[in-house]
């Protein structure tokens, strides 16, 4: 029985493509990767044809990181090594994938929410959510303030979620 084809996909995608990549950009500058710990050359990305640009060496090709997540996944582990008391639930709003392991292993509650995704615990929007207010004692995004269109509410609804001695980790380009 054959597979189906998005199994195919992903074979190709995690396994033979790192392989290839490797071999092909022999040569090419070794990176380790903080979030997966797999050690190869990273792919470059095109950001625009005119005028031409590239962002050299940005994306993992094993958990598909690029900087952002990397950077994130530095202070998220800094921060959670040195806390204390042992937080017990963290809400991960527009969850990337390559992140999930990390929070999911460092808390004992872990759930996440997003408007579009569908493998999320609370599909809503951030500027009007049914959760509980004090419910989290972390709040983890990247890149989600800039899309909705009303900021103060997002804002008020990660306070009012957070418990009194909680915190958000917030990371945006502006």
């Amino acid at each position: 029985r054959f597979p189906p084809s998005h199994a195919v996909f992903n074979f190709i995608k995690n396994r033979l493509r790192p392989a290839w990549y490797k071999l092909a950009r022999h040569g090419q500058p070794v990176f380790e990767c903080p979030i997966c710990a797999k050690t190869g050359p990273f792919q470059s990305k095109r950001l625009r044809k005119n005028p031409p640009a590239t962002r050299r060496h940005s994306k993992c090709l094993s958990c598909g990181s690029v900087e952002r997540h990397r950077m994130l996944h530095l202070v998220l582990r800094d921060l959670l090594d040195n806390r204390e008391p042992l937080a017990e639930s963290v809400l991960h709003i527009a969850p990337e994938r390559c992140m999930r392991k990390l929070l999911a292993s460092s808390f004992e509650r872990y759930e996440t929410l997003d408007l579009f995704m569908d493998d999320v615990d609370h599909k809503e929007d951030l500027q009007h959510t049914t959760l509980a207010d004090a419910t989290y004692d972390f709040v983890v995004l990247s890149r989600v303030l800039t899309a909705p269109p009303d900021l103060d509410a997002c804002l008020a609804e990660i306070h009012r979620v957070l418990k009194p001695d909680g915190f958000a980790v917030i990371s945006e380009p502006l």
